[in-house]
C-alpha cells in the first residue's frame, strides 16, 4: 500500500477487485477461498472493515465498496489528507 501511495497523484483513486467477506453465516463463494488461503498459503480474506484499516495503515481513506455481479467487489480509496 504504501508503494501504491507514492505513486498515485494526490487526487487519483486506489481502486482494488477484492471478494469482501460479508459478517455472518451466509453463502459466500470468498468464505470458500478465505479457508483455501489460510490452509494452504497461511493468508486470508478480509471483510469491509478489515479493508478499512489495512488501507488507513498504507495512507489511504476508503470510501467505499462496489458490489459486482460476481463474488468480488471494486474497493474505492483515495489518499488520506495530511
Amino acid at each position: 500500500m504504501r508503494n501504491c501511495y507514492k505513486r498515485i497523484h494526490d487526487s487519483g483513486k486506489l481502486l482494488l477487485i477484492e471478494s469482501v467477506i460479508e459478517k455472518g453465516n451466509g453463502r459466500q463463494f470468498g468464505k470458500l477461498t478465505d479457508l483455501n488461503m489460510m490452509v494452504l498459503a497461511g493468508g486470508k480474506e478480509r471483510t469491509a472493515e478489515e479493508f478499512r484499516q489495512l488501507l488507513s495503515a498504507g495512507g489511504f481513506e476508503m470510501k467505499r465498496v462496489i458490489p459486482t455481479v460476481t463474488d468480488m467487489s471494486i474497493i474505492e480509496s483515495v489518499k488520506l489528507e495530511v
